[in-house]
């Protein structure tokens, strides 16, 4: 997994120093519409504080099926095409 996004711990790890000017997504939308499994070359929105994503995101550089329902899923929302 290849993870990016706006959270940057302090220097002593604590909390970010940065806020962050997204609001949190609505729903963790796993589970609704079309589902596509966490397999090599998709992107997945990473969860913040409770269930629902922000502004991490990552790539699966493997396959990684136990993230469809770890945490009640991580939702896959594009895939990398050659």
């Amino acid at each position: 997994v290849l993870q990016w996004g706006l959270w940057l711990p302090g220097p002593d790890g604590e909390a970010s120093q940065i806020p962050n000017p997204y609001s949190d997504i609505d729903a963790n939308e796993t589970y609704s519409g079309t589902f596509m499994s966490n397999k090599r070359g998709t992107l997945s929105v990473a969860h913040g504080i409770g269930l629902n994503g922000n502004s991490e995101l990552f790539i699966n550089l493997d396959d990684n099926e136990h993230l469809d329902t770890s945490s009640f899923g991580f939702c896959v929302w594009a895939e990398v095409e050659e």
